[in-house]
């Protein structure tokens, strides 16, 4: 069942119907791997750097709009699992 009872398992669900998705799409289209490893890291490094900017505005006084990345947090989750799964092949 995908009732999630919290942030941090909603964010788990959404990012395993995303991993289910696209390798479902890998599966139809066929793309290199080397293009789906080199646009993972184009991914991460995107929200690494969003992360980052938001991480440096909780900091700034007179920045008033706070956390905009958390809708971000199951395609980060998606991104380093890749990334991850890159460098360890």
């Amino acid at each position: 069942m995908l009732i999630a009872e919290n942030h941090l398992q909603f964010i788990i669900e959404i990012a395993i119907l995303i991993h289910a998705a696209v390798l479902l799409m890998f599966n139809i289209i066929i793309i290199p791997l080397s293009l789906v490893l080199f646009l993972s890291m184009v991914l991460t490094i995107i929200i690494a750097a969003l992360f980052g900017i938001d991480t440096i505005f909780l900091f700034l006084p007179f920045v008033s709009h706070h956390e905009f990345t958390h809708p971000f947090g199951p395609l980060a989750v998606f991104a380093w699992v890749t990334f991850l799964l890159q460098q360890a092949f």
